[in-house]
């Protein structure tokens, strides 16, 4: 009995322990589901922020490559519209009209697929002639012969550029403004520009451009300087052709009277230049002494002086934009002007008396080696006097001032010439040139104007388009000069101007400008004012004077806007570095 019991005891105590193993087991099996519950909550939390970085990172990248597509887009819309206006250059060096011209330009600038409309044509006595149109479009009118006068909302902003002279920017969806029906197709005419082909001659507008673009934003700034560019080359190529009929109606007219004709366009050319009738009295006479030196006789050395008068008759055909530019000439502009020789040959050959003349003018611009305009195939093929000439015209373009470059003195003119022989000039000539030449005596010239009718002629290469202020090329003149009049120099920089032609658009931008520049001339009317860096100025003083910064900050113009103004005062004489304020940042 007392072995049942100690058997049922220890029955009973294994019982036990074995329920205080499962107890605990269960007790474990409790927390690690606890810990199982936590750690899956855990990876699903992770799970979550994971898939939100994805998201996010999946949204930079998208962001980032429509940026760069954007980007990309710009840039191969620039490329088109820089291989655009080179093919427009290149057509104008040998178009043959003014209609051929515009007729050119616009099928150029339709090919851009970004331009779904380009119109061209020209103002007379406010009648607006369409010359081409890339296609018919319910915002043109259908007929060539529009009056400016028209209600056409574009056709008066047509009137408006060849009023104000100055590039028109708009959006075309402008729902302030009352436009004509349009049929689908013209939805994709987002903004518009137009484009004055200005004769700054006598500042009148020959036509405009007027483009429509597809871009949301309309145009690039970079794009509208292009453009502007290349509206100026059409200006210069126009002007042109003018000119150049006018001289051979000229010339139809007094073919009976030889001697007047020619004296005639001498005359033209002193009174349109008086740099350049210096210029060919000195060649003049130096082609005398060279000839002489080389043992030429009376009759000889009279021929080639009075073919050195005439040696460039050529530049009545020449744009004054290009005669009287007062600095470094384009590409085109430089195309332009080497015309004038073989302008010159073709006016003077068509004279019996001349004939014999013409043929020495027409090489004054040749080389000895075959590379200069018009080029040979050998130096023979070149007359010896015009050999003379060419020695003549290059020793007094070295020693003379420009307004780009100090002159030469005679010595080192002289080196040049001997540098240059038998590569530019004709070593016979050359070396006369070094005896005849060394003890010339040479007077004081210069670019920069000598009257009132001169200083406002040169205003035309310097007047800012948009405020009729001078323009960066101006001060780079100005503060180049020898004996600078100017004492002290002031900028004034206007900060946050990008966001607000964002916020505002750019004619109010522009509107801006123009008001501001107004207000800088009321202020300040005996100073020098340049627009400078599109929305800087800077203002030159001929006494010292610090520009009023309450006054223009304090200005109605500024009144509920972000923009910002500071002024930085500049003593030329003492302080100011002009090499420096090239480099600078200003705005």
């Amino acid at each position: 009995m007392q072995t049942e019991l100690e058997s049922l005891r220890l029955e009973v105590e294994l019982l036990k322990k074995k329920n205080s193993i499962l107890q605990q087991a269960i007790k474990q099996s409790k927390t690690i589901k606890q810990k199982f519950y936590e750690s899956t909550k855990l990876l699903k939390e992770k799970d979550a922020q994971l898939k939100a970085l994805n998201s996010s990172l999946e949204n930079k990248v998208q962001k980032r490559t429509s940026e760069l597509q954007t980007v990309l887009h710009r840039e191969e819309h620039l490329r088109n519209i820089l291989q655009i206006t080179t093919e427009v250059n290149e057509m104008l060096i040998i178009s043959y009209s003014t209609n051929s011209i515009i007729q050119e330009c616009g099928l150029k600038l339709a090919s851009n697929p970004d331009y779904p409309l380009v119109l061209g044509g020209l103002v007379n006595q406010e009648i607006f002639e369409i010359v081409f149109k890339s296609k018919q479009n319910n915002l043109l009118s259908k007929d060539n012969l529009v009056s400016l006068d028209s209600s056409s909302y574009i056709i008066k902003e047509i009137q408006r550029a060849t009023h104000t002279k100055n590039t028109i920017i708009k959006k075309s969806n402008d729902k302030k403004q009352t436009y004509e029906r349009r049929r689908k197709s013209d939805g994709n005419c987002k903004w518009f520009m137009v484009l004055p082909l200005l004769n700054t001659d006598i500042n009148e507008v020959y036509g405009v451009i007027l483009l429509f673009t597809s871009r949301e934003n309309g145009f690039d700034s970079e794009e509208i300087h292009i453009l502007e560019n290349m509206s100026h080359d059409i200006s210069n190529a126009i002007q042109s052709h003018k000119q150049q009929n006018a001289i051979l109606e000229m010339e139809k007219e007094k073919a009976s009277n030889y001697e007047e004709t020619i004296l005639a366009f001498v005359n033209i050319i002193e009174q349109r230049d008086t740099y350049t009738a210096g210029h060919t009295v000195r060649v003049a006479e130096y082609c005398s002494l060279i000839a002489k030196e080389m043992g030429y006789n009376n009759e000889e050395v009279h021929r080639l002086e009075k073919a050195a008068i005439l040696h460039d008759i050529g530049k009545v055909a020449t744009p004054d934009t290009i005669l009287l530019k007062p600095g470094k000439l384009s590409i085109l502009e430089y195309e332009l002007i080497k015309q004038h020789s073989s302008t010159g040959y073709d006016m003077l050959n068509k004279i019996s008396i001349y004939k014999d003349l013409a043929e020495i003018i027409k090489y004054h611009h040749s080389r000895y080696d075959g590379k200069g305009y018009p080029k040979t195939s050998s130096p023979d093929e070149i007359p010896m006097l015009s050999h003379i000439m060419i020695v003549a015209d290059s020793f007094d373009a070295m020693t003379t001032n420009r307004i780009y470059r100090p002159r030469m003195s005679v010595q080192k003119a002289i080196e040049e010439i001997r540098n240059c022989s038998s590569k530019q000039f004709h070593p016979t000539v050359a070396k006369a040139a070094e005896v005849a030449l060394n003890n010339v005596h040479l007077n004081t010239t210069s670019q920069m104007p000598a009257s009132e009718l001169e200083q406002r002629r040169m205003s035309y290469f310097f007047q800012d388009g948009l405020t009729g202020l001078y323009n960066e090329d101006y001060l780079k003149i100005l503060l180049n000069v020898d004996t600078i009049q100017y004492k002290c120099l002031n900028i004034i920089n206007i900060h946050n101007f990008s966001d607000y032609n964002l916020i505002n658009g750019w004619e109010a931008g522009n509107s801006f400008l123009q008001d501001f520049a107004e207000t800088l001339k009321m202020q300040y009317p005996k100073s020098i004012i340049i627009r400078y860096h599109g929305d800087d100025f800077v203002i030159l003083h001929k006494i010292h004077q610090s520009v009023n910064t309450n006054f223009l900050q304090k200005n109605k113009l500024l009144e509920n806007s972000k923009l910002t103004i500071d002024v930085t005062h500049y003593d030329i004489l003492d302080d100011f570095s002009y090499e420096y304020f090239l480099t600078m940042e200003h705005g």
